[in-house]
Protein backbone atom coordinates (compact mmCIF):
# COMPACT_ATOMS: atom_id res chain seq x y z
CA UNK A 1 0.00 0.00 0.00
CA UNK A 2 2.83 2.36 0.93
CA UNK A 3 4.59 1.66 -2.40
CA UNK A 4 1.38 2.41 -4.30
CA UNK A 5 1.15 5.84 -2.61
CA UNK A 6 4.76 6.57 -3.56
CA UNK A 7 4.19 5.54 -7.18
CA UNK A 8 1.00 7.63 -7.31
CA UNK A 9 2.84 10.67 -5.94
CA UNK A 10 5.62 10.25 -8.51
CA UNK A 11 3.00 9.99 -11.28
CA UNK A 12 1.24 13.19 -10.11
CA UNK A 13 4.53 15.08 -9.91
CA UNK A 14 5.43 13.89 -13.40
CA UNK A 15 2.13 15.12 -14.83
CA UNK A 16 2.56 18.52 -13.12
CA UNK A 17 6.13 18.86 -14.40
CA UNK A 18 5.05 17.93 -17.93
CA UNK A 19 2.25 20.51 -17.83
CA UNK A 20 4.67 23.20 -16.69
CA UNK A 21 7.07 22.29 -19.50
CA UNK A 22 4.25 22.55 -22.07
CA UNK A 23 3.22 25.97 -20.70
CA UNK A 24 6.82 27.19 -20.85
CA UNK A 25 7.35 25.97 -24.40
CA UNK A 26 4.09 27.62 -25.50
CA UNK A 27 5.59 30.99 -24.63
CA UNK A 28 9.10 30.22 -25.79
CA UNK A 29 8.90 29.05 -29.37
CA UNK A 30 11.72 31.17 -30.77
CA UNK A 31 15.38 30.31 -31.04
CA UNK A 32 16.37 32.68 -28.23
CA UNK A 33 14.26 30.93 -25.60
CA UNK A 34 12.27 34.10 -24.83
CA UNK A 35 8.61 34.99 -25.41
CA UNK A 36 7.28 34.94 -28.98
CA UNK A 37 7.75 38.23 -30.80
CA UNK A 38 7.45 40.00 -34.13
CA UNK A 39 8.38 43.42 -35.58
CA UNK A 40 6.10 46.46 -35.84
CA UNK A 41 7.02 49.02 -38.55
CA UNK A 42 5.62 52.57 -38.43
CA UNK A 43 6.15 56.07 -39.82
CA UNK A 44 6.82 58.37 -36.85
CA UNK A 45 6.94 61.83 -38.46
CA UNK A 46 7.75 63.97 -41.51
CA UNK A 47 9.66 67.14 -40.61
CA UNK A 48 11.25 69.90 -42.68
CA UNK A 49 14.95 69.37 -43.31
CA UNK A 50 16.37 72.89 -43.54
CA UNK A 51 19.97 71.62 -43.63
CA UNK A 52 19.41 70.09 -47.06
CA UNK A 53 17.16 72.76 -48.60
CA UNK A 54 18.21 73.36 -52.21
CA UNK A 55 20.05 70.04 -52.56
CA UNK A 56 20.08 68.99 -56.25
CA UNK A 57 18.07 72.09 -57.05
CA UNK A 58 15.08 70.87 -55.04
CA UNK A 59 13.87 73.75 -52.87
CA UNK A 60 12.44 71.82 -49.91
CA UNK A 61 13.60 68.60 -48.28
CA UNK A 62 11.87 66.63 -45.53
CA UNK A 63 13.07 64.02 -43.06
CA UNK A 64 11.01 60.82 -43.09
CA UNK A 65 11.37 59.12 -39.69
CA UNK A 66 10.46 55.47 -39.09
CA UNK A 67 10.43 53.14 -36.08
CA UNK A 68 10.91 49.38 -35.85
CA UNK A 69 9.75 47.91 -32.53
CA UNK A 70 9.77 44.35 -31.20
CA UNK A 71 6.27 43.38 -29.99
CA UNK A 72 4.53 40.19 -28.90
CA UNK A 73 3.55 37.92 -31.80
CA UNK A 74 4.49 34.86 -33.80
CA UNK A 75 7.88 34.82 -35.46
CA UNK A 76 10.66 32.32 -36.14
CA UNK A 77 12.86 33.81 -33.42
CA UNK A 78 15.60 35.43 -35.50
CA UNK A 79 16.86 38.93 -34.75
CA UNK A 80 16.61 41.79 -37.25
CA UNK A 81 19.11 41.40 -40.09
CA UNK A 82 18.08 44.46 -42.10
CA UNK A 83 15.22 46.90 -42.54
CA UNK A 84 14.14 47.98 -46.03
CA UNK A 85 11.70 50.61 -47.34
CA UNK A 86 10.56 50.48 -50.96
CA UNK A 87 10.94 53.75 -52.90
CA UNK A 88 9.14 54.99 -56.00
CA UNK A 89 10.82 54.42 -59.38
CA UNK A 90 11.59 58.14 -59.72
CA UNK A 91 14.18 57.90 -56.93
CA UNK A 92 17.16 56.84 -59.01
CA UNK A 93 20.70 57.99 -59.88
CA UNK A 94 21.68 61.35 -58.33
CA UNK A 95 18.48 61.58 -56.30
CA UNK A 96 18.88 58.23 -54.57
CA UNK A 97 22.57 59.00 -53.92
CA UNK A 98 21.48 62.20 -52.17
CA UNK A 99 18.85 60.29 -50.18
CA UNK A 100 21.49 57.81 -49.05
CA UNK A 101 23.69 60.68 -47.84
CA UNK A 102 20.84 62.07 -45.73
CA UNK A 103 20.00 58.74 -44.05
CA UNK A 104 20.78 57.72 -40.50
CA UNK A 105 19.66 55.65 -37.52
CA UNK A 106 19.56 55.99 -33.73
CA UNK A 107 21.11 59.43 -33.48
CA UNK A 108 23.86 58.64 -35.98
CA UNK A 109 24.10 59.96 -39.52
CA UNK A 110 23.10 63.05 -41.44
CA UNK A 111 21.36 65.81 -39.45
CA UNK A 112 21.65 63.79 -36.26
CA UNK A 113 21.45 66.99 -34.20
CA UNK A 114 17.80 67.35 -35.21
CA UNK A 115 16.99 63.82 -34.03
CA UNK A 116 18.88 63.43 -30.76
CA UNK A 117 15.84 62.01 -28.96
CA UNK A 118 15.28 59.28 -31.52
CA UNK A 119 17.67 56.60 -30.30
CA UNK A 120 17.16 52.90 -29.77
CA UNK A 121 16.97 51.30 -26.34
CA UNK A 122 20.37 49.64 -26.93
CA UNK A 123 23.48 50.46 -28.95
CA UNK A 124 22.94 49.26 -32.52
CA UNK A 125 24.57 50.66 -35.68
CA UNK A 126 23.75 50.13 -39.35
CA UNK A 127 25.26 50.24 -42.83
CA UNK A 128 22.96 52.16 -45.17
CA UNK A 129 22.54 51.90 -48.93
CA UNK A 130 20.01 52.62 -51.65
CA UNK A 131 19.47 50.04 -54.37
CA UNK A 132 17.86 46.69 -55.09
CA UNK A 133 17.47 44.57 -51.97
CA UNK A 134 18.51 41.05 -52.94
CA UNK A 135 17.64 39.12 -56.08
CA UNK A 136 13.89 39.67 -55.96
CA UNK A 137 13.57 42.45 -53.41
CA UNK A 138 12.27 45.98 -53.98
CA UNK A 139 14.30 49.01 -54.99
CA UNK A 140 14.66 51.11 -51.89
CA UNK A 141 16.71 52.16 -48.90
CA UNK A 142 18.16 49.50 -46.60
CA UNK A 143 19.62 49.61 -43.10
CA UNK A 144 21.82 46.53 -42.57
CA UNK A 145 22.81 45.92 -38.94
CA UNK A 146 26.58 45.88 -38.48
CA UNK A 147 28.27 42.77 -37.14
CA UNK A 148 30.04 45.01 -34.64
CA UNK A 149 26.75 46.06 -32.99
CA UNK A 150 26.87 44.77 -29.40
CA UNK A 151 23.11 44.12 -29.18
CA UNK A 152 20.47 42.55 -31.43
CA UNK A 153 16.95 43.80 -32.06
CA UNK A 154 15.28 40.63 -30.74
CA UNK A 155 13.52 41.17 -27.41
CA UNK A 156 10.05 42.58 -26.73
CA UNK A 157 10.42 46.31 -26.09
CA UNK A 158 13.51 46.73 -28.27
CA UNK A 159 13.19 49.71 -30.61
CA UNK A 160 15.29 51.49 -33.24
CA UNK A 161 14.67 54.65 -35.28
CA UNK A 162 15.58 55.15 -38.94
CA UNK A 163 15.39 58.17 -41.23
CA UNK A 164 16.25 59.67 -44.59
CA UNK A 165 15.35 62.90 -46.41
CA UNK A 166 13.44 63.39 -49.64
CA UNK A 167 12.45 66.53 -51.60
CA UNK A 168 8.74 66.11 -50.80
CA UNK A 169 6.33 65.63 -47.92
CA UNK A 170 3.69 64.05 -50.16
CA UNK A 171 3.21 60.35 -49.45
CA UNK A 172 2.31 57.13 -51.22
CA UNK A 173 1.88 53.70 -49.63
CA UNK A 174 4.69 51.22 -50.25
CA UNK A 175 6.20 48.01 -48.92
CA UNK A 176 8.52 47.96 -45.91
CA UNK A 177 9.93 44.87 -44.28
CA UNK A 178 12.27 43.48 -41.67
CA UNK A 179 14.47 40.59 -42.79
CA UNK A 180 15.09 38.15 -39.95
CA UNK A 181 16.70 34.77 -40.52
CA UNK A 182 15.22 33.07 -43.58
CA UNK A 183 11.93 34.93 -43.28
CA UNK A 184 10.71 38.51 -43.35
CA UNK A 185 7.96 40.52 -41.72
CA UNK A 186 6.19 42.77 -44.24
CA UNK A 187 4.02 45.84 -43.75
CA UNK A 188 2.66 48.78 -45.76
CA UNK A 189 3.79 52.28 -44.76
CA UNK A 190 3.67 55.80 -46.19
CA UNK A 191 6.81 56.66 -48.20
CA UNK A 192 7.79 59.73 -50.28
CA UNK A 193 5.84 60.25 -53.49
CA UNK A 194 7.66 61.39 -56.62
CA UNK A 195 8.63 65.01 -55.97
CA UNK A 196 6.56 67.66 -57.74
CA UNK A 197 9.35 70.09 -58.61
CA UNK A 198 11.73 71.02 -61.41
CA UNK A 199 13.87 68.21 -62.87
CA UNK A 200 17.54 67.96 -61.92
CA UNK A 201 18.67 68.51 -65.53
CA UNK A 202 16.29 70.69 -67.58
CA UNK A 203 16.27 69.92 -71.30
CA UNK A 204 18.18 72.56 -73.29
CA UNK A 205 17.51 72.63 -77.08
CA UNK A 206 20.49 71.97 -79.33
CA UNK A 207 21.91 74.96 -81.33
CA UNK A 208 20.64 73.51 -84.63
CA UNK A 209 17.13 73.27 -83.18
CA UNK A 210 17.31 76.87 -81.99
CA UNK A 211 18.50 77.98 -85.49
CA UNK A 212 15.57 76.26 -87.20
CA UNK A 213 13.16 77.74 -84.69
CA UNK A 214 14.58 81.23 -85.26
CA UNK A 215 14.40 80.84 -89.06
CA UNK A 216 10.79 79.73 -88.80
CA UNK A 217 9.85 82.70 -86.67
CA UNK A 218 11.63 85.11 -89.04
CA UNK A 219 9.79 83.67 -92.06
CA UNK A 220 6.47 83.97 -90.25
CA UNK A 221 7.13 87.63 -89.44
CA UNK A 222 8.13 88.37 -93.07
CA UNK A 223 4.90 86.80 -94.44
CA UNK A 224 2.84 88.78 -91.96
CA UNK A 225 4.44 92.06 -93.09
CA UNK A 226 3.76 91.34 -96.77
CA UNK A 227 0.14 90.62 -96.08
Amino acid sequence: MFMKKILFSILVLGVVAFGAAVDASAGNNNNNGGPDYTFLISLVDIVEDEANAGLLGKPEWYQWIYKVEVVAGEHDGHALSHFTIDLEDCFKKKLDEAIEETAGANGNGSNADNLLGLVGNETRTYDIEVGKDGQHGPWGIKWDIKNSSPDDLDEIGDVDYFWFSAPTDESVENLAYVKAGQGKIEDRVDTPACPDCKPDNPVVPEPSTMLLLGSGLAAAVARRKKS
